[in-house]
C-alpha cells in the first residue's frame, strides 16, 4: 500500500524489496510463501508493481538447508531460481543501516535471538534502511526476516548453572544439569549434551519434553530429588526425518537420516514435489492438538485455494 503511494514512487523499488537471511527450512519456506503471496495474491489489487518486487534470500553457507540430503538442497535452490528469487550463498549480512545518515543502527547485525521475525529499524529516515553483506555489498530493503543461528535469551544467560561453548546449558544424558542432579532439568534449545549435542530443532525439543514428562510422572515423591538412572533410560534421541514445503504445492521430504541418533540409520528415500508437500500439510494437520484446529486449518486452505489469501487489514 505504501509503494503504491504516488509521492512514494522514487522509494518504491525500496519498500518492494524483501531480504531474507538464512538458508535453513524457516527461511526457504517463508522465502517461497512469500513469492506465492506478492505475485499472486497481492499484484492481483496492485498489478502495477509486479515489476518492482524483488525478493533476495541470503545465505552465509555453502548450500540451502545443510542438513538436508544434497540432492533435495539442489532441488530448492533450482526450485527458489526458476522464481526469480535472488539467492546470495556463502554472504554474511555484517550490518543493518539508515540510507540517509548511517548512523543509527550501524554497524549492528540483527539480533539472531528474534529467529523468525519480520524487523524494521527503530527508526526509519525517508530514504530507508540497507543491508551490508561482508563483501561490502548493499541490499536496501523495505522488509527484512532474519531467521539464521540461535542465540540464548538473556534468562538462560544469567543462569548460574553450567554453560557450554554455544551458550547452552550443559545437561547429561538424563537431561540434568551439572551439580543439580535431580532437582534442574534443562530440554530444548537452550540445553545440549556436550559429548552428544543435538540440533536445537522441534523435533528434539519435542522428545525432550515427553521423556521428561514421563520421568516425573513416574516420580512417586516430589518432595525427594528425582533419581533417573532408577526410573528411566537415558534419553536416547530419534530422527524422524526433516521436510519442508516450497509453496506452489511444492515440498522436500528427507527420510535419509531416519533412525536413532546413535546405532546403524535406518533411512529411507528422498521425495521431492507435490507428493512431500502433500505430507507436509498431512504432518503439519496432524500435529494439531485440538479438534477445533483440526476442522477450522482445512477449511482456511479450501478458502485460500479458491478465493485466494486475503491482504484485508482491519
Amino acid at each position: 500500500e505504501r509503494a503504491s503511494v504516488p509521492s512514494n514512487a522514487a522509494d518504491r523499488d525500496r519498500l518492494l524489496s524483501f531480504v531474507v537471511v538464512g538458508g535453513g527450512p524457516t527461511s526457504c519456506e517463508f522465502t517461497g510463501e512469500l513469492h506465492d503471496f506478492v505475485r499472486e495474491d497481492c499484484t492481483r489489487w496492485f498489478p502495477d508493481l509486479k515489476e518492482h518486487i524483488k525478493i533476495t534470500l541470503v545465505e552465509a553457507g555453502p548450500a540451502l538447508l545443510g542438513g538436508f540430503e544434497k540432492s533435495l538442497s539442489k532441488y530448492v535452490l533450482s526450485d527458489l531460481k526458476k522464481r526469480s528469487i535472488d539467492i546470495r550463498l556463502g554472504a554474511q549480512v555484517t550490518a543493518v543501516e539508515n540510507i540517509d545518515s548511517g548512523n543509527d543502527n550501524s554497524g549492528a547485525a540483527p539480533d539472531p535471538s528474534t529467529q523468525g521475525i519480520a524487523a524494521t529499524p527503530q527508526k526509519e529516515g525517508r530514504r530507508g534502511v540497507k543491508a551490508i553483506l561482508a563483501d561490502g555489498t548493499e541490499l536496501p530493503f523495505g522488509m527484512m526476516v532474519w531467521s539464521a543461528g540461535l542465540k540464548q535469551v538473556k534468562f538462560v544467560d544469567r543462569l548460574n548453572l553450567a554453560h557450554g561453548r554455544t551458550g547452552r546449558l550443559v545437561i547429561d544424558d538424563y537431561l540434568q544439569v551439572p551439580q543439580h542432579q535431580g532437582r534442574v532439568f534443562a530440554l530444548g534449545d537452550c540445553a545440549a549434551n556436550e559429548e552428544n549435542p543435538l540440533t536445537p530443532l522441534a523435533k528434539v525439543a519435542q522428545q525432550h519434553g515427553e521423556y521428561l514428562a514421563e520421568m516425573l510422572n513416574t516420580h512417586s515423591d516430589p518432595r525427594k530429588p528425582v533419581n533417573p538412572a532408577s526410573i528411566s533410560k537415558p534419553f536416547r534421541f530419534f530422527n524422524p526425518g526433516s521436510m519442508a514445503q516450497l509453496g506452489l504445492f511444492k515440498g522436500v521430504l528427507d527420510l535419509s537420516s531416519v533412525g536413532p541418533d546413535k546405532g546403524e540409520v535406518q533411512g529411507g528415500p528422498t521425495i521431492t514435489g507435490f507428493a512431500a508437500w502433500l505430507t507436509w500439510r498431512s504432518a503439519y494437520w496432524g500435529k494439531q492438538v485440538s479438534l477445533r484446529n483440526k476442522i477450522l486449518i482445512p477449511m482456511h486452505w479450501f478458502k485460500s485455494f479458491v478465493f485466494g489469501r486475503d491482504i484485508c487489514r482491519f
